[in-house]
């Protein structure tokens, strides 16, 4: 017969916020019932092993686990649900859960869901549509474009763009005992240079020497390169067209061949010296109208409009 958890009487139900952050008295320590509503659960495949033996690097052992948002009303938090135990919730369900355990050495601790955790659907549980915001917020994290300049002095998850003008082969790195792909790829944006280090299912991603490209949730690194996450993904930088006015332009690095203009809603582009060269005298009688078309966070085109009146 399987091992129960202890029982605790239901009034003892704790808060998921104080549980999360109050200090564990003991490592044995059994946490009490919770009362959760599960907002949200998604799909989170993840790679544990893969096939270096041919020329691609492919996944070897997938598990399919889920990752889910509990709330007891008050806060709520991410967990993942590993996929032997992914059939026990559903999402916009109340349960009464027992048996699950906090990891970490120190507060926050984090919900962990083993094969002892027990879910007993029970009444509704009424929350907030600030918490069903807060959810959609863990499960897809913001991720601002960021000017590849900014991004060394940037904190949190960032997306950048630029021409892809390096990309080394993929390499087995071992992390933690386990084997894992590592591809290194520079990105350029104007004159500005930025080494992105893809790890794992990002590593997979074909990239092509020459061709623009979007890269979101990346974070800085303490070796000053840009290394990617589990919500890295990849795509074509959109052309954008904007209207406004230059207020500024500044040499980055004179042989470089590029600038960067600065226009009325305080962003900032760069642009070929060839490109702003007819311009460049008449800058010294005002801000200058323009319609850009931009790609990558670099100025392609532009077109002087006559100033209004």
């Amino acid at each position: 017969m399987t091992d129960l958890p202890p029982l605790i009487p239901l009034q003892k139900i704790m808060a998921l916020k104080s549980l999360l952050n109050t200090k564990s008295p003991n490592q044995y320590f059994h946490p009490p019932p919770l009362k959760i509503l599960v907002l949200r659960i998604i799909d989170a495949p993840k790679v544990i092993s893969w096939d270096f033996s041919k020329t691609v690097v492919t996944p070897a052992t997938t598990k399919f686990n889920k990752v889910a948002i509990f709330s007891d009303g008050q806060t709520c938090t991410k967990v993942t649900i590993f996929q032997e135990f992914g059939d026990r919730i559903k999402g916009g369900y109340t349960y009464i859960m027992r048996g699950h355990t906090i990891r970490g050495s120190d507060p926050p601790y984090y919900l962990n869901i083993n094969e002892r955790t027990m879910f007993f659907r029970t009444t509704n549980l009424e929350v907030t549509e600030e918490l069903y915001q807060q959810a959609e917020a863990l499960l897809y994290p913001a991720s601002p474009l960021t000017p590849l300049f900014e991004c060394l002095a940037s904190k949190g998850l960032m997306t950048v763009e630029g021409q892809v003008i390096e990309v080394l082969p993929v390499k087995k790195v071992t992390l933690g005992g386990h084997c894992v792909p590592l591809k290194k790829v520079m990105l350029e944006q104007g004159s500005d240079k930025m080494e992105l280090c893809l790890w794992r299912e990002a590593a997979t991603e074909q990239v092509q020497v020459g061709e623009r490209l979007t890269v979101t949730h990346l974070k800085v690194t303490k070796n000053g390169n840009l290394q990617s996450t589990v919500q890295t993904a990849f795509k074509k930088p959109e052309t954008e067209v904007k209207e406004g006015s230059i207020l500024g332009v500044m040499e980055q690095h004179q042989d470089e061949g590029f600038l960067q203009v600065l226009l009325d809603d305080d962003s900032i582009y760069t642009i070929r010296k060839e490109l702003w060269s007819p311009l460049n005298e008449q800058l010294v009688k005002g801000p200058i109208r323009v319609v850009l078309t931009i790609e990558g966070g670099e100025i392609i085109n532009i077109i002087t409009k006559a100033k209004e009146e």
